[in-house]
């Protein structure tokens, strides 16, 4: 938070969190001690770095002496920059994305997306909105990795064949909207 740096020693139910759909987020609660010196720092918008990812806390409950903490990775911070030129026609999937990605300061790789697509109206749009739209015409999925790095690729999750639905082998289902 505005330049400091402190480390969280007093924190208990971690849970960090990579889905399918590439969403990558961190929750846990952080106590209130004299030994967690990271503590105040927890503060809405504040960026959390673990295993050389950065998260920025986008959900906080203040309790008297602990507060829970909800995290996305600052990928997602991306929609915030907008892309206002139209880049399109058709192009390769490196064009598209160093369009998509300039300005962003994240750097990706392409694992294994060939050919061209072509995609009219390409821009005017956020950065992370750019890129599902590329996912989508390109049929790859990503992996966010750590130090501002994406990873693009045909298929990064394993396909098991495996079918979940409900009242056969789900139990139950849950929803939160923050």
């Amino acid at each position: 938070l505005f330049g400091q740096i402190e480390g969280l020693t007093d924190t208990t139910g971690f849970e960090h969190v990579e889905e399918l759909n590439g969403e990558l987020s961190l929750s846990f609660s952080s106590f209130l001690s004299s030994r967690n010196a990271g503590y105040k720092l927890l503060q809405e918008e504040a960026i959390i770095g673990h295993e050389n990812r950065e998260y920025r806390i986008k959900n906080m409950q203040s309790y008297k002496d602990y507060k829970r903490i909800d995290a996305l990775s600052t990928y997602f911070d991306n929609a915030d920059v907008w892309q206002y030129d139209i880049f399109g026609g058709t192009h390769t999937f490196n064009e598209f994305m160093s369009f998509a990605l300039t300005g962003t300061g994240w750097t990706y790789t392409n694992v294994d997306i060939t050919g061209s697509q072509f995609i009219p109206n390409f821009g005017n749009n956020n950065t992370v909105a750019l890129i599902e739209i590329l996912m989508a015409a390109f049929s790859c999925e990503r992996k966010i990795e750590a130090g501002k790095h994406v990873t693009f690729a045909k298929e990064i999750t394993v396909d098991n064949d495996a079918q979940y639905r409900y009242g056969h082998n789900i139990v139950a289902l849950s929803k939160s909207v923050d």
